[in-house]
């Protein structure tokens, strides 16, 4: 069989697969894993992510327990979270400095389009991240992933060389980041992993690669639902519907199957079938 005749859409669950597979993040080089708002829990990649701790304020919730996260495979430690009415602040503790990566880890399980959650970020004082709101990043149900290179050196941090101020205490050594209330609902976190090391000791590449992957899958579905648009606005249900007469009443009956409701109905269902079956799964 020719690759040609392989559809798209399986290419690219194929290889996400295969990123998977291949994925550089060592357990080995994970300083602090935290499943946020939800028990301990072990990956099938061998990173074990605490029970939530190291938080000041908040809200535990498993409202997401029902969701079918996608985009990943540990969905477990994206069903849960800790949300907070003000800003949520985590303390966490490194005893040693060095150069060092946090993984946030983000899912939007509850609302129903952009704009209705967004938050920023912060370590210290110094403002990481503006405006996160993720379902505009990855819709619902989906995971989402923000890396941040940090370094802890004369007992001060540094992100990107600019030192954040407060952010880390040399008594305790535990370093603060702040997720900031905004007006649009609450700041939230799902997990968060703490890696020795830079980005290439992170499953970053991988991680990149993978969102690129769904953008292509996503452009290809948007452009088969722009066709069944044009496809089903070009058909006159008028031509599958007849008009008979009986003692001098009007009736309409359709001609069976494509009838022109039932076609209607049938596209639909087409269309839906295809977002649910193909749209973000691997």
């Amino acid at each position: 069989m020719s690759i040609k005749n392989i559809p798209t859409f399986f290419l690219l669950f194929l290889s996400l697969n295969i990123l998977y597979i291949n994925s550089r993040l060592n357990p080995a080089n994970v300083e602090l894993a935290i499943n946020c708002g939800g028990p301990e829990f072990r990956t099938k990649s061998g990173i074990t992510y605490q029970k939530d701790r190291y938080f000041i304020g908040g809200e535990a919730s498993d409202f997401g327990m029902n969701s079918e996260i996608k985009n990943t495979k540990d969905k477990d430690i994206y069903q849960t979270e800790r949300w907070s009415t003000e800003d949520l602040i985590y303390e966490i503790p490194i005893q040693n400095e060095g150069k060092y990566v946090l993984i946030l880890k983000f899912s939007e399980v509850y609302f129903n389009s952009k704009g209705e959650k967004i938050f920023d970020f912060k370590i210290g004082d110094l403002l990481v991240i503006e405006d996160i709101d993720i379902y505009a990043k990855v819709g619902k149900n989906k995971a989402y992933d923000e890396f941040i290179e940090f370094e802890i050196k004369n007992k001060k941090i540094y992100i990107e060389g600019k030192e954040a101020k407060n952010g880390y205490d040399e008594e305790t050594k535990n370093i603060k980041i702040t997720f900031v209330k905004k007006e649009a609902d609450n700041p939230k976190i799902n997990a968060l992993l703490i890696v020795r090391g830079t980005l290439k000791d992170t499953d970053y590449d991988e991680y990149q690669r993978e969102q690129e992957l769904l953008e292509k899958q996503k452009q290809e579905f948007d452009k088969k639902n722009r066709e069944f648009q044009r496809m089903s606005k070009s058909i006159d249900f008028e031509d599958f519907e007849d008009d008979f007469t009986d003692d001098g009443k009007k009736y309409r009956v359709s001609n069976g199957f494509f009838s022109g409701k039932s076609l209607f109905v049938t596209l639909i269902g087409i269309g839906f079938a295809y977002f649910f079956f193909f749209s973000g799964k691997r």
